[in-house]
């Protein structure tokens, strides 16, 4: 069990087609936690360059998720 310090939140809106003939629609909101603990382990990159040619960066991302929790 790890008890995390907060870092910031990401809040995102999404719009679905509920009837297509009335034009309505449901509104949904996500909200992200991101948080930081000293046991996860810091994000890496590497440069690589693929078959064809074409570079950019890997990305290694450690992560832990909890549960949904709905409002």
């Amino acid at each position: 069990m790890i008890k995390p310090t907060a870092a910031f939140c990401i809040k995102t809106n999404s719009k679905k087609l509920v009837s297509d003939i009335n034009k309505t629609y449901f509104d949904q909101k996500t909200f992200i936690n991101v948080c930081m603990h000293e046991d996860i382990q810091k994000p890496k990159r590497e440069y690589m360059t693929n078959d064809r040619g074409e570079s950019g960066y890997a990305w290694q991302l450690p992560y832990s998720v909890s549960k949904n929790r709905h409002d």
